[in-house]
């Protein structure tokens, strides 16, 4: 109807347009309500308001008709209360069901909890740094480049000769509540009368917190600063009494990467040996029941190492033998994994994977003969319709190994776009 430079043009043109808009979509949804009568006149102001903005644009004409149709409008439709609130609430709903698209058919952000596709992908890890004094803590402007490579810095310096007396339990961030803290009480040895020294360790919902999550811990967290104890797990104190300028505890938090997940690729193409795809398992689904397998559903990133009908081995060169054939970095999606060293016959060094190292695939301990890898006459049969999963760290990875195949179904998409942390060698598309 109008001419898309007449719109550009004319601010006067395009509210006209957009007041005739809302008239138009309060009228479609009030003509149950209105009269044969009303709707006929209502459609009328309309025609003409049509015809003010054909030809030129005439300003006074233009604003004669579009105040007409209002007026009109104002004596027929039945106006909405909080008007101003109801399309915010409608754009709400709009974006929010966008977004839900988006997720759902498209692009899924996931966080990398544990270690298992380091260096490919790094999970949440924690580096204690009391004895490092080659490192230094970094002062403000230096934490927060390191914040955004992924890191949030934790030090304590006494300032006096204090005795640790407690240390309270931390406080989640959450979105919530922004902000958490651990509250750690100190008595000054040389003045035990003086009174208690209090410091707080504060930490914010953006940041990477002090604690690991612990399903098993009825708290549903296991913190870093707590009292010296020899229980299992990291803890970043390792005794009660400080030295003045002795450090209680200096540590460094880094953050799992955040990637979107690929979910359109699969529809187009199946997975295929290479892929670090995500995917979900639970108890009913592994093809070996062990104690490894969480009961609920589970989603883990690894690589798609072997599909259905395959026979898998391990070799004591920590390469994997596909139907016969020695996987190695020829071979794509494997360029890397294969990168440990070897001495010139070709023997690794170590028969063991080393942690967070690209150092080959490490056979587990044999918790079932229906699981064993290590039989080269022998060989593991993939059941048809499943996949292999393993983790580039096999030193540090609960995957195939343990708990047998998984269902092709259960994958949901491939690794796509690594977003945070934005200073990391990660960052961008992920390698294949």
């Amino acid at each position: 109807m109008i001419k898309n430079w007449r719109w550009f043009i004319s601010k006067t043109l395009r509210e006209t347009l957009e007041d005739r808009k809302q008239i138009l979509k309060m009228l479609d949804a009030q003509r149950d309500l209105l009269g044969p009568e009303q709707i006929e006149t209502l459609e009328t102001a309309i025609a003409d308001l049509d015809q003010a903005c054909q030809g030129p644009v005439e300003k006074e004409p233009l604003l004669a008709a579009r105040e007409a149709a209002l007026q009109t409008a104002d004596g027929i439709l039945i106006p909405y209360p909080d008007a101003k609130y109801r399309d915010w609430i409608e754009m709400f709903l709009v974006v929010a069901a966008l977004v839900l698209a988006f997720r759902t058919f498209f692009f899924q952000p996931f966080k990398i909890p544990t270690g298992s596709m380091q260096p490919t992908l790094f999970g949440i890890t924690h580096v204690n740094l009391i004895d490092a004094e080659n490192q230094p803590v970094p002062g403000k402007g230096g934490r927060i480049v390191e914040w955004f490579r992924g890191g949030t810095w934790y030090h304590l310096k006494a300032e006096g000769n204090w005795r640790l007396r407690s240390v309270s339990s931390p406080t989640t961030a959450k979105l919530t509540r922004p902000y958490g803290s651990i509250k750690l009480t100190f008595e000054d040895v040389d003045n035990p009368s003086s009174g208690d020294i209090v410091r707080k360790v504060w930490y914010t919902w953006f940041d990477n917190p002090p604690y690991v999550m612990d399903h098993l811990n009825q708290s549903g967290i296991r913190p870093l600063i707590r009292m010296p104890d020899v229980n299992a797990g990291p803890n970043m104190i390792t005794k009660d009494e400080f030295a003045a300028g002795e450090d209680v505890f200096k540590f460094q938090v880094r953050t799992g990467d955040h990637l979107f997940v690929n979910r359109i690729t699969y529809n187009f193409r199946h997975p295929k040996p290479g892929d670090i795809s995500v995917f979900k398992i639970k108890y009913d689904d592994v093809t070996v029941k062990s104690p490894q397998v969480p009961s609920n559903d589970t989603f883990y990133i690894k690589r798609l190492v072997a599909m259905g009908g395959s026979n898998v081995t391990i070799g004591p060169d920590r390469h994997l033998i596909i139907n016969g054939k020695r996987v190695d970095s020829s071979h794509p999606g494997f360029e890397f994994i294969y990168s440990h060293p070897k001495l010139t016959d070709g023997t690794p060094v170590d028969t063991k994977a080393i942690n967070s190292e690209f150092s080959g695939h490490q056979p587990p301990e044999i918790i079932s003969e229906d699981l064993n890898l290590t039989q080269s006459n022998n060989p593991w049969k993939v059941p048809a319709e499943h996949c292999v999963m393993l983790g580039d760290n096999t030193a540090s990875s609960l995957d195939s190994r343990y708990w047998g195949a998984i269902p092709k179904r259960n994958i949901i998409g491939i690794s796509s776009f690594v977003y945070w942390p934005p200073l990391s060698s990660r960052f961008g598309w992920s390698h294949r």
